[in-house]
């Protein structure tokens, strides 16, 4: 299995340290220390997301409380966004206040409790994208012929950041490095490499990102190492949900 061709390169995600810095974002905005992470499957590939995201409100503050929640045991709860939504409002029931999701579709259900339970009840809700500039897709969405049926700027209001994953610039960087020196085998999509970061679209991150900058730079440097050994005790929101 560890054999690479001689001419053969391939991409791989830190998706732990796209959680890290998922949960350096929470701990920095919570009000109330308490934040919440929404996987949308719980599979050893996904673990990563949510160790990270702990790791990452502890390196802030080990006082504030995470709670999470798996949508699924199998690929649908990358699919579904009642799924998402449900899972955000326990989150959000349980006291949390910002909520990062890692949930592929189901997300956008995320995004949709938030703004809802922010209207209704008058809390500062944060959410935070994943892989793409949620901000900026909702942005675009709202050229769709059904844009109108859908509180697309209510969403964007609650979206403090997104956590991103650069493919583009770790492409070419694996090509480069092919057609440059011949390097072969795996290349990481990191925060080393600018794989991954953060945005500020919406400007509701602007005061953290020196704090941001600065937790990026102490893993970086080595000050800070990510440890995974996997979640053992997982909760699903069919267990929550369950009478």
């Amino acid at each position: 299995d560890d054999v690479v061709w001689p001419n053969e390169a391939f991409i791989f995600s830190r998706n732990d340290e796209l959680g890290f810095l998922a949960g350096l974002a929470a701990a920095h905005k919570t009000g109330v220390g308490h934040v919440g992470v929404v996987i949308g499957m719980d599979a050893p590939f996904m673990h990563p997301y949510h160790e990270g995201f702990e790791q990452g409100v502890a390196y802030v503050d080990p006082r504030i409380r995470v709670s999470h929640l798996y949508l699924s045991t199998v690929g649908d709860g990358f699919l579904s966004e009642t799924l998402g939504g449900l899972a955000a409002r326990v989150l959000l029931e349980e006291g949390a206040d910002v909520v990062f999701h890692a949930a592929g579709r189901s997300g956008v259900g995320v995004f949709e409790t938030i703004h809802t339970v922010s209207v209704r009840t008058g809390r500062s809700l944060w959410a935070i994208g994943v892989d793409v500039d949620e901000h900026a897709k909702f942005e675009a969405w709202k050229s769709e012929p059904w844009a109108s049926e859908v509180p697309l700027a209510g969403w964007q209001a609650c979206t403090l950041t997104s956590i991103v994953k650069r493919l583009d610039l770790v492409a070419f960087e694996g090509v480069d490095n092919f057609l440059t020196r011949g390097d072969v085998g795996g290349l990481a999509i990191s925060i080393e490499n600018g794989g991954i970061d953060y945005v500020t679209s919406g400007g509701y991150i602007d005061d953290l990102v020196e704090l941001l900058e600065a937790g990026k730079d102490d893993l970086r440097k080595g000050k800070l190492q990510l440890v995974l050994n996997g979640v053992d005790q997982v909760r699903h929101l069919r267990d929550v949900l369950s009478p």
